[in-house]
C-alpha cells in the first residue's frame, strides 16, 4: 500500500464532505497541516501531529451517559510524537507499526469538569524485554490512560465514586491518525448523521487501511493456534515475538 496516495485521498474526501464536518466543529484543512509532515523513507513511512478535535453535540451523545444531565461532548484524538509505519515486505506478517506512543482519546464535557479518556498502547518489547506480570497484549484500549492518571492527586476525590484501573488492558488492533479519526466518527456520530461513512469512496479507503494495519494483526493472532498459514495458495512467513506478542508481550 502506498500510504502516501491514501492518505491524499482520505484528505479528499472530508474535504468532500467537509460542510457536514463542520457541524461537529471538525476542520479536515487540519489535515493538511499534518500532511506537510508526512515522510517515505526507505523502510518507513512517518508523519507528526499534536491533537483533532471535534465536538458531539447534546442531541447526540451515546445513550446511557453518565452522568445523566451531560452537554456536548468534545472529543480529541492526540499523539505524544511521530507515527512510523512499517513498508511491509510481501507475505511476511511482523508488526505493521514501527512507533506509536501515548495515543490517547479524551472527552471533555461542556460547561463541566466530567472528563474521560482511552489510551491505546503499543507495548513493544525485544527479546530480552523484562515480561509484564499480567496479560498485557502488544496492541491494547486502556480506560483511563495518563489524562486521567495526571489529573489525580493523592489528596484529591478527583473522580468520585469512580473505579479507574489500568487493567483489564482490552486487545485491539493498532491505529494510526486515520483509524484514529475513523474510530471517533463511528463510535460517536450516528451513520445518519455523516453522509461520509456511507460514502462508497470512503468505505474503500478505510478497507484498505484495515487491510494493512489490521491483516497482520489478525493473522498473528491465528497463527498461535497453527502452524503454517497460506492464502490464495501463497505461504506466509511470520515475526514470532510479534505473533506472540499479539496476545501477551
Amino acid at each position: 500500500m502506498n500510504f502516501e496516495r491514501i492518505f491524499n485521498d482520505y484528505c479528499n474526501l472530508l474535504d468532500k464532505h467537509k460542510e457536514q464536518l463542520y457541524l461537529f466543529q471538525f476542520y479536515p484543512e487540519n489535515l493538511n497541516e499534518v500532511k506537510k509532515t508526512l515522510k517515505s523513507e526507505e523502510n518507513i513511512y512517518s508523519y507528526t501531529f499534536s491533537t483533532i478535535r471535534l465536538v458531539i453535540p447534546k442531541s447526540l451523545r451515546p445513550n446511557h451517559s453518565i452522568p445523566k444531565n451531560l452537554g456536548s461532548v468534545e472529543i480529541i484524538l492526540s499523539i505524544k510524537d511521530e507515527i512510523k509505519i512499517k513498508k511491509t515486505k510481501k507475505n511476511f506478517i511482523e508488526d505493521p507499526l514501527n512507533k506509536l506512543e501515548k495515543f490517547n482519546i479524551i472527552l471533555n464535557c461542556e460547561n463541566s469538569h466530567y472528563t474521560s479518556s482511552w489510551h491505546l498502547d503499543r507495548h513493544a518489547k525485544d527479546g530480552d524485554g523484562e515480561l509484564p506480570s499480567n496479560l498485557h497484549p502488544i496492541y491494547h484500549l486502556t480506560f483511563g490512560g495518563y489524562h486521567m492518571e495526571n489529573l489525580q492527586r493523592e489528596d484529591s476525590d478527583e473522580f468520585g465514586k469512580s473505579l479507574i484501573l489500568r487493567a483489564p488492558r482490552i486487545m485491539h488492533p493498532p491505529m494510526e491518525l486515520l483509524l484514529g479519526i475513523d474510530f471517533i466518527f463511528n463510535h460517536f456520530i450516528p451513520k445518519n448523521e455523516l453522509e461520509l461513512l456511507s460514502d462508497p469512496a470512503y468505505i474503500f479507503v478505510i478497507k484498505e487501511l484495515k487491510k494493512y494495519f489490521w491483516l497482520p494483526f489478525s493473522l498473528a493472532i491465528a497463527k498461535n493456534y497453527c502452524e503454517r498459514i497460506s492464502i490464495n495458495n501463497e505461504p506466509f512467513s511470520f515475526d514470532e515475538l510479534f505473533v506472540s506478542s499479539v496476545l501477551s508481550c
